[in-house]
């Protein structure tokens, strides 16, 4: 009886210091941090995404102020916390080579449509990064630009009609239905319409719902408390009925393409292309002799990963524009004063064009990128960058701070944006932060609305 109670006591004692001994890992590295607790870690709002994520970074970021750094924990992984300019820039870009990964949750061939550029680590993401980005030139987003002109025009069109009606609108929606035309018809050749059609709006809630299953908690848990049953876990974000449904997409209009010898020169083709012939043809040339020598490496573009590109050039395309599009609205409505003076720009510089939009006139619209900068600065669609530590760093010279190989790093762009320590009354929304004068003044690495360095965002 003695025995068996020395072993259940052992047995408790052994799990509780299995679960709990990382929790311990900021304070043993002397990090300033913010302490975790079994089973969620710092947060469980963080944790489990039950708030925009954006605000709990906000919080984290004010506790573990005036610190330029500090240690969180999600779930039980350690995360170092960054709120200093000066080592974002180390991390994004002078010291990239020790932090080229993002330290997504390890991909398997269970999970196909995760095996995108944005979650790809190590030599694949380098090869596949360097390969793609002919993709995204200004030459081939005007021969484009005929299509965006399409979507706006139907767009237009739908706005009038609830202004004659006076009807209230979710702007949102509208907005997602823009976005997703234009999307679907530059990358893939499809005329949705999805106004009127819903299949495709479908499509996107689908993706983007906010619901995260119970099972995917579990499996989350037991990927961060047991390493040893990670080989055993389905993590994957996506069900099987959306993944069937995107690759039958994808692949019925490739099977179209090859067999009617369409060419349409959007990012379909292009991938096709990549994955015929191992690299896309350059409309510049100016690539580096290390990008030359990159896409020259054999990289198999297999279906798999073909169709998961497709996929985040559609999901991550369409969203990130039209919240963007979104929040624009919103403040323009809020802002009479400078919606009145946007409109009047426009209206300057299309007069001059003959009352035509064509690709270059957007380059003479100076108040719209300010207006446009300031709603990723106050609604940034990325409120947290993450990169993977690949090699140990020690910190600002201090060997006594080292951030160890596996350590993810987080930079919390939403605090940033809104510190007013970078940008004064951050709740206001004031487009002048961005005019010729004054951007000048804008601390280095405090915007990010796309990145920064090597991986930041392609298009």
């Amino acid at each position: 009886m003695f025995l068996s109670i020395v072993l259940v006591t052992a047995v408790i004692i052994l799990l509780h210091w299995t679960l709990t001994r990382k929790f311990s890992y900021w304070k043993r590295k002397c990090f300033p941090n913010y302490p975790g607790y079994f089973p969620f870690g710092t947060s469980k709002e963080l944790t489990l995404v039950k708030r925009y994520q954006g605000f709990i970074h906000q919080e984290l970021y004010n506790k573990l102020s005036p610190n330029p750094f500090g240690g969180i924990y999600v779930w039980n992984e350690p995360i170092l916390f960054i709120r200093d300019p000066e080592i974002i820039r180390l991390i994004m870009v002078k010291e990239f080579q020790h932090f080229r990964d993002r330290g997504r949750v390890e991909l398997s061939p269970k999970q196909p449509l995760s095996q995108h550029l944005f979650n790809l680590d190590g030599d694949i993401w380098r090869s596949l990064r360097i390969k793609l980005t002919p993709t995204f030139t200004s030459g081939r987003l005007k021969h484009m630009f005929s299509l965006f002109i399409n979507a706006a025009s139907k767009f237009d069109k739908e706005l009038m009609k609830i202004s004659e009606n006076g009807e209230s609108v979710n702007i949102k929606d509208v907005s997602t239905c823009f976005t997703l035309d234009i999307i679907l018809s530059c990358a893939f050749g499809i005329d949705a319409n999805t106004i009127e059609n819903e299949e495709f709006r479908k499509l996107s809630e689908t993706i983007f719902s906010p619901y995260i299953p119970i099972k995917r908690i579990i499996g989350l848990a037991l990927y961060h408390y047991f390493p040893f049953m990670r080989r055993f876990l389905d993590l994957n974000a996506f069900n099987k009925k959306l993944e069937e449904l995107v690759f039958s997409m994808i692949l019925d209009s490739v099977k179209h393409r090859e067999q009617n010898n369409v060419r349409r020169n959007d990012f379909l083709d292009l991938m096709i292309q990549l994955q015929k012939r191992g690299k896309l043809e350059r409309e510049n040339t100016d690539a580096t002799d290390d990008e030359r020598k990159s896409e020259n490496e054999s990289l198999e573009i297999t279906t798999n990963l073909l169709v998961a590109q497709c996929f985040v050039f559609f999901a991550a395309g369409f969203e990130t524009s039209s919240s963007v599009q979104s929040f624009a609205f919103y403040e323009l409505a809020l802002n009479q004063d400078i919606q009145d003076k946007l409109r009047k720009e426009i209206d300057e510089v299309a007069e001059k064009n003959g009352g035509e939009a064509d690709y270059q006139i957007l380059n003479e619209m100076h108040y719209l990128d300010q207006v446009i900068s300031e709603v990723l600065r106050k609604y940034p669609t990325a409120p947290l960058l993450e990169r993977k530590c690949s090699k140990d760093f020690i910190v600002q010279n201090n060997p006594e701070l080292i951030i160890e190989k596996g350590t993810k790093v987080w930079i919390p762009v939403y605090s940033l944006h809104h510190d007013p320590k970078y940008f004064r009354n951050p709740d206001n929304f004031d487009p002048d932060r961005f005019s010729p004068e004054n951007k000048l003044s804008i601390v280095p690495f405090s915007y990010l609305p796309f990145g920064e360095g090597p991986r930041h965002c392609i298009g």
